[in-house]
């Protein structure tokens, strides 16, 4: 990014993508570099960076406009196996949880660095510090969508894994047929010049930034995409509670039409021995 006769680094523009992808490297382990093994290689990853005259922020702005990674790694079916892996109520664990303790962490790295990129360039700090809160909010509110999605549908009566399969199938949705779309991941000149590729990235991340801040501002649940998805679902699913419900009541009603013909038989049978017993207390009385 050019201003004036300098070259900025546009490694301080943080979408969600970029935050996300920072909350997993941490949440791997990958943010720090504690053995001598790691140390080193983290040494010749910034020389080849600076061979490649990019910074260490640039590349990873770089990294999330890879076509693989249309849905952020955080969000893959394997971490989002199941309903406790996202939150365990029980010990309070779960990629819920550390996404929005790892959150702050990455806010707090992403702030000063800005800080330092950016100083004499108050316009430009501005708007990277407004991409990086409308992206720490995105992260808060989508958080708070699935588990308020989660409770309400399961405390509705739906079955939790039909409920987790629609959520899992909504989260997919935003990133890949909404974000990745917005953000222009075929668009981005991956060749030609640095400055037009400096351009495209950073008119991504601008775009990201502006279909995520549309997103919170609709709580996530009133965009179009969502609603559809959920739509869908809410016909495909239709009557399906009503008809387990009504399955159950037709077994609970043949068992109890079973006891009663059972016992209708057994009060036959007694019956029958009774007026046998009649029959003959009676012959005994005409003698």
């Amino acid at each position: 990014m050019v201003s004036g006769n300098y070259e900025v680094d546009y490694g301080g523009f943080c979408c969600v993508y970029n935050v996300l992808a920072r909350i997993d490297d941490l949440r791997r382990g990958n943010g720090s570099h504690s053995s001598e093994k790691q140390e080193h290689d983290a040494v010749k990853h910034e020389n080849s960076l600076k061979a490649a005259g990019i910074s260490a922020g640039e590349a990873k702005v770089e990294a999330t406009f890879v076509p693989q990674n249309t849905v952020p790694r955080i969000f893959s079916k394997t971490s989002l196996a199941s309903p406790k892996a996202w939150r365990n109520l029980k010990n309070n664990s779960g990629l819920a949880v550390d996404i929005l303790k790892l959150l702050e962490q990455v806010k707090k790295h992403q702030l000063t660095s800005i800080k330092d990129l950016y100083r004499g360039l108050p316009e430009i700090e501005l708007i990277a510090k407004d991409v990086l809160s409308a992206a720490e909010n995105f992260v808060r509110v989508l958080v708070r969508w699935i588990d308020e999605t989660f409770s309400s549908l399961v405390n509705g009566g739906q079955p939790a894994d039909d409920v987790w399969s629609i959520i899992l199938e909504v989260v997919k949705n935003i990133f890949e047929d909404l974000l990745a779309k917005e953000r222009g991941f075929s668009k981005v000149v991956f060749g030609g010049s640095r400055s037009s590729r400096r351009a495209s990235y950073i008119w991504g991340v601008l775009l990201t930034h502006k279909c995520t801040t549309e997103l919170s501002d609709l709580e996530i649940k009133n965009h179009s995409i969502v609603v559809g998805t959920y739509s869908q679902w809410l016909i495909a699913n239709s009557g399906r509670k009503e008809a387990t419900d009504a399955l159950k009541e037709v077994q609970a009603l043949k068992a109890t039409l079973a006891n009663t013909e059972s016992l209708a038989k057994e009060a036959g049978i007694q019956a029958e021995a009774a007026k046998k017993l009649a029959d003959k207390v009676w012959l005994q009385v005409k003698k």
